[in-house]
């Protein structure tokens, strides 16, 4: 029930066997998340391969590759299609709850200083001070 909140559209992710997926050794459902795993986490092809036989799937990294080069474009247009199919202010909301949190953050600060004093001369513009010589500008400040 949870991810049918999170994802509404999850049929659209894991199609039925379509023409594109006839002639392929493995069902439809491992392909898809195959190339689920590889697309929506930062896991590379050797990675998904090693997570494969714990569902008790042998699978090369080679073929996660070509499976994510034939179906990742569609699973990939999927995603984008069903992050807020349905949930017309869901966006808005996350947005609007992104700006909250940061405004609680930065009023939970300590005000800074207003008025810093400067930092400390340095050696060498002590050395030019003293002997009367004039100090050389920034390169932060020749321009203006």
């Amino acid at each position: 029930m949870v991810f049918g909140l999170i994802m509404p559209c999850r049929e659209l992710l894991a199609p039925s066997a379509s023409p594109s997926h006839k002639g392929h050794r493995y069902p439809v459902e491992v392909i898809a998340h195959c190339v689920r795993l590889s697309f929506r986490f930062p896991l590379s092809f050797r990675e998904v391969e090693e997570l494969m036989p714990e569902r008790g799937v042998l699978v090369s990294h080679e073929t996660v590759r070509r499976w994510c080069a034939k179906f990742g474009q569609a699973y990939a247009k999927g995603l984008r299609r069903c992050r807020y199919l349905g949930q017309a202010k869901a966006h808005l909301q996350h947005v609007l709850t992104a700006i909250d949190v940061n405004i609680e953050r930065l009023s939970s600060q300590p005000a800074a200083e207003e008025a810093s004093s400067p930092r400390p001369p340095t050696a060498f513009m002590t050395f030019l001070d003293h002997n009367g010589l004039p100090r050389p500008k920034s390169w932060r400040t020749l321009g203006t």
